[in-house]
């Protein structure tokens, strides 16, 4: 599976969702970066 959301063509909506779950974890991992570029908590 590659871990780019844009690809078109997933084998199934579970892999979609397990590349999204994937994905919002990353971003939570971010937290001060995410915050400090939306000014939002």
């Amino acid at each position: 599976m590659s871990d780019r959301v844009e690809q078109e063509n997933w084998n199934s909506l579970d892999e979609l969702e397990a590349l999204l779950v994937l994905r919002c974890h990353k971003l939570m991992a971010q937290h001060d970066l995410i915050s400090g570029l939306t000014c939002y908590h």
